[in-house]
Formats: structure tokens, sequence, C-alpha cells
């Protein structure tokens, strides 16, 4: 379902996708309402950064480049220094007898050291080089930026008041673009031109210059202390319009301690940390049962981001390969088909489909002679199947195993039981020939199959899965080798192992986003601990194939009641699409692209670091189960992300 579908505005209309603003717009319908007043950082606009701090990094690496900063200042050391000298700045307006001691970029970098510096630049190109640095930071809000048309519509005044060491004539170079050039502000309200801050008197100087009683004025701001607290005490309507949930505030807190963010010298960490305030925000996640919201927010900010980083990539590797379609691996792939096909460029892309090849089907396919080690092939699955159900899906009767009948419903994994199955078969020429027979039968179905799927003209079939040992791509292509087909495949996938490498060297094309081959060893080790709970949220509610028809339909194994955890799971799924839709909306945006892709970005990674603050949990079994207690605290937490450098 589209946005627009979703939250019944037209096509066309700005988007109204967060639910932290609808006290806003409801406000905004009071004809007594007669100004629209916003904070400007962090709710008109947010920036690329973890941290409004991080600006100032770099602004250092541009310095750098340019040989004006100083060889052995590091980026640290210019924050620290750069933070420094606003602190001095302001002491010096207060020691003026200056009010509250608001002051410009160019008091702020006239009290930067010269030791910062070893071509020292004028303070006008200081102030320019960090004005740049800001407007290629900064993106329009997208639901503020409805708001603001929203007050338009109903002929509000509209106005930004900022704490800020920004002049009106900056801040309005970094309002006038994208979709807020359009819609424009009559009045800004500086701290520094006024000489007061908000806490300090500066909603007074906006009610005396718009000539308004403050029950008239309605102001949205992201900070308690800057923007509700003095606005409420002279009167005027607010809304609170928080940026990050405490939980999501604590998981930015731990990453900063474990690891410092590296950023894209203009793109910072490319939205990755806002939108993962944002999608939280979104109306979906407001209207999830409370049993279900953690869940959602798990999927949303722990899991979305990789996901979707890998659907982009999924299109540029596709879009290498030449090929038209891509062809995601059930059971996971009805979901990954999602994310591929959500994840389109603007140009076109692919088209992504699920596809049946499973493990097990592809296994039986593979039976040529009914040796040991094909029949071993077969137990290679998470559960093992019961006596009666593995000799079903070779084709057998309980009847044709009579020293094993009595074990029917037994697992083959129960003491030896699969061992005894396998030399039933293997030391019985009757029995061995009717499973190759059965098996060629099958393989002859895969082989149809394939050949109904593979877009015409195309020698390349793109396999796209979760991934780990590329065994099925691998089963696969031997099948369609030994069948004499031209027909080669490839595999796209989230992550790799060791194993994938060996393929590698058999002449099997795979690839990975987050690792290959297992390597970088952090995300592997991460996720291979654990690696069914990112199966079990990317599946589906019914079982894995365990076999396919003479109309190539696949049939598909019991799974037994699960209905408590297919809702948790979808919850989880919805949540994870949620954040693929916000990143693209802001990707695709129609002023160009706010946001770069995450596919571009190889040094997105996993982590399990202190997310557990977003982790569902609930008594009982569970779809995300509390991990069990480990030597170190931190590798208690489940999948969190952090963006490393720049493409």
């Amino acid at each position: 379902m589209s946005d627009a579908a979703r939250t019944g505005v037209a096509p066309g209309a700005p988007a109204r996708t967060d639910a932290r603003l609808e006290p806003a717009f409801a406000a905004l319908a009071d004809p007594d309402v007669r100004v629209l007043s916003l904070d400007i950082f962090d709710t008109l606009l947010w920036r690329k950064v973890p941290e409004p701090v991080a600006a100032f990094e770099l602004m250092a690496q541009r310095l750098r480049a340019t040989g004006a900063l100083a060889p052995d200042v590091g980026d640290e050391a210019f924050v620290a220094l750069r933070r420094g000298a606003e602190a001095a700045a302001r002491a010096a307006a207060r020691a003026r007898g200056e009010g509250s001691g608001e002051v410009t970029l160019a008091l702020i970098h006239a009290k930067l050291p010269a030791v910062v510096f070893s071509a020292r630049p004028s303070a006008a190109a200081l102030a320019e080089l960090e004005c740049a640095v800001e407007r290629d930071l900064l993106v329009p809000d997208l639901d503020v930026v409805a708001l603001v048309a929203a007050a338009r519509e109903q002929g509000k005044t509209v106005v930004a008041v900022s704490d800020t060491y920004f002049t009106e004539a900056q801040l309005r170079l970094f309002i006038a673009r994208g979709p807020l050039a359009d819609a424009g502000l009559d009045r800004i309200f500086p701290s520094n031109r006024h000489g007061a801050g908000k806490g300090s008197g500066l909603f007074s100087v906006v009610l005396e210059e718009l000539g308004v009683p403050a029950g008239a004025v309605l102001h949205v701001g992201d900070n308690r202390d800057a923007d509700i607290v003095p606005a409420q005490r002279l009167g005027l309507r607010t809304v609170y319009f928080e940026r990050r949930s405490r939980p999501l505030e604590r998981i930015f807190e731990r990453e900063r301690a474990l690891r410092p963010a590296l950023l894209d010298p203009r793109q910072g960490d490319h939205g990755l940390s806002s939108l993962r305030g944002k999608v939280l925000g979104r109306v979906e996640g407001a209207a999830q049962p409370e049993g279900l919201r953690p869940f959602w927010d798990f999927g949303a900010a722990a899991l979305g981001p990789a996901l979707t980083g890998f659907g982009e990539w999924v299109h540029e590797q596709a879009a290498r390969a030449g090929v038209s379609k891509v062809f995601c691996l059930m059971r996971e792939g009805e979901l990954l088909a999602r994310l591929v096909n959500g994840a389109r460029p603007l140009d076109g892309g692919v088209e992504a489909e699920p596809i049946w090849l499973s493990r097990q089907v592809c296994a039986r396919a593979s039976i040529r002679e009914g040796t040991r080690d094909e029949l071993q092939a077969l137990f290679e699955r998470r559960k093992m199947p019961n006596l009666e159900e593995f000799a079903g899906s070779l084709g057998l009767a309980l009847s044709d195993l009579p020293g094993l009948a009595d074990h029917a419903g037994q697992r083959l994994d129960d003491h030896g039981l699969g061992d005894a199955v396998i030399d039933a078969v293997v030391f019985d020429p009757e029995l061995r020939t009717r499973v190759v027979a059965t098996s060629q039968a099958l393989r002859r179905r895969v082989l149809r199959y394939l050949e109904s799927v593979r877009p015409p003209g195309e020698d390349e079939l793109v396999l796209v899965d979760l991934g780990w040992g590329a065994t099925i791509q691998a089963t696969t292509q031997r099948i369609l080798d030994e069948a004499g087909a031209s027909c080669r495949t490839s595999g796209l996938y989230l992550l790799t192992r060791d194993q994938a490498a060996e393929r590698a060297f058999a002449g099997l094309r795979t690839r990975g986003f987050l690792a290959e081959y297992g390597v970088p060893e952090g995300p592997v080790e991460l996720l291979m601990r654990s690696p069914e709970i990112l199966e079990q949220v990317c599946m589906p509610d019914h079982g894995s194939q365990v076999d396919m028809t003479e109309d190539l339909k696949p049939v598909l194994a019991d799974v037994g009641d699960v209905s408590m955890q297919s809702v948790e799971r979808a919850a989880v799924q919805e949540g994870i699409l949620a954040f693929e839709r916000e990143w693209m909306r802001y990707r695709h945006g129609r002023r160009g692209r706010a946001v770069r892709g995450l596919a571009a970005r190889r040094e997105l990674r996993i982590r399990r670091r202190r997310a557990d603050d977003l982790r569902p949990r609930r008594p009982g079994p569970a779809l995300c189960p509390p991990a069990p207690a480990r030597r170190h605290p931190d590798d208690r937490d489940l999948l969190a992300l952090r963006a490393r450098g720049a493409p």
C-alpha cells in the first residue's frame, strides 16, 4: 500500500506519515491559531550526522584538504577547539553585558587559536566553509514541510524561531532549497540577532513583532527545555516533536562509546541516524497494538537499514549483470522480493520475484546414484523430518523399511536413526534404484521450472537470498550443468561464509553485501552466532518446500500452530518495509535525492551492539527469544547499525 493510500493524502500533496505531528495538524484547524512557529534545526531541518557537533569533524576534513589545518590537529581536537571557541565567544559577549551571550559565526571563529591553522583563513572564509558544510548536511523534514503547506492553505503566517549562531541570511540559504523553496517563511527569528534565546525572551520578541496574542501561536520544536517550557510559560500552544525515543537514544549513546562514526566528508552518515528516528514516528508504528510495537520497532530501526541497503545493492549488481529479473529464494524470498522491488531506482531497475528452490528439493533432485553422500545432503536442514516424512520425500513407504517402521514419528536426528535409514537405502539395490528414479523425475521438473522462469534471451539466472554458504545455488548450477543447459547462475547474498569461497574456486559466481567469503569477520561472527533470528523474521507463515508437482507447483511442509509467531513476524516485517519506505521517500525526493543510497556504501555493517533496547520481549517462547548469557555483556545485543566512512 502506498503512503498516500495509507494516510489519506491525495497524490501530489505533501505526504503525512509522521504520527508525532498529528497534534500540530489538528491544532492548525483551529481558526484561533493564526501563526505556525517552527524550530529550525532538528525540526524543520535535520542533519545527515549522528550529532550536530559531527559537522565540525567534516569542517576539519575540508580544512585539512585545503592545507589550512595544522598537520598535527586531528578531527577530534578540532571539534574540541571549535566548541571551546563558541564557549569563549559567548563568555566574552556576556562580559560585555550583551544579554544571554548570543553570538555569530564570525565571533566564534575569531576565538579559534592560531595553532589550529597552518594558514589561517579569514573569519568570513571560515564562516562560509561552516555554512557550506551545513548546506550539504541539512535535509528538510518532509512531514514538517507538509505542516507548512497545510498552514499556508489555511492562510496562516509561518515563522521560524531558532537558538543559533547563524544569521538570518545564512538560515534562509539553508531553508530555500528542496521542497521548502516553494513554501518559504514569512519571518525568521534567530537568537543572535535579537540578543535573546528561546528561554530568555525570544518568544516575547516573536509575539511583539507579529502583534498577535500568545494563544494565536502554535510552536513546534524538538527540545522540551528550549521549545516547549518557555513557550508554554508565555501561553503559546506547543507540540513536542521528539526526534529520538529514549530507547533509540540509548542505542546511539552505546554506539558512540563502542566505535565513533566515520563520516563521509559531504554526506555524513547519509541520514541513517536521523531516519532511524524518523521511521519510529511513522503512523504505521503508532497504529501497532502495544504488544506488537516492540517487534515493529525492531524491524524498523534495527533490521530495516541493512535490508534496505541490501535491496538497493541488488539493483546495482543486477544492472551490471545486464539482467531484467532477479529471483529471490523461498521462503525468505517473499520478503526479499518486496524489499528489492521497493528499492527500485527511478530509472527502472530490475524486477524481483520469488523462486521455489529449497535446499531439500535441490538436494533430492541432485541424487544420481543414491550414494551415502547424496542422501546425507538431505539432512542439512534446521529441523529434521520424521521417518515417515523422509521416506515419502524419497518416494518410499514405511513398508519399504520394515525394520524401521516402528519409528515412523521419530525424527532422523534421534539416536542414529538417520544413519540407519541411509544404510537401509544404500544397501538395498531395489530401494536405491527407486530413490534414484524418483530423484530423476524431480530433476526434470526442476529443469522445466527453471526454464519457465528464466527471461527469454537471458543466459544468467540471478538468485537472491540471505545467504551463508550458497548451497542452493551450487546445487542448482550442478543440475543445470549436468543437463547441458547454457544457463549460468549468479548469487547475490546479504552475507556469505567461508564455504562460499570454496564455491567460488569451483566456478560459482557469488557476491555478499555485508560480508563475502567470511570476511570481514565481525559481521559474520555476530550474525552466524544465531542466524535463525534473522531467518525466522524474514520467513512467511507457510512451511518449507519439500517437493514440486508435475505442474511445477511447490509442495510445502506443515509448520503446525505458529499463530503468535506469525503475528510477531508480520510486525517485524512491516517495520522493515516501513524503514525502506521512509528511506526511499527521501532518496527519491522531488527536488533530487536528499540522501544517497545505502547500497553505495560498502561500509554498512550489522552489529549486535546494545540494540536490545528495541528488542521485542515477552514471557515464554517468542520469535526473538532472549539471548543466553555470554562472557561479554555487549555480545548479548541484537542488530544495530553503524555507517563507516565514504564509498
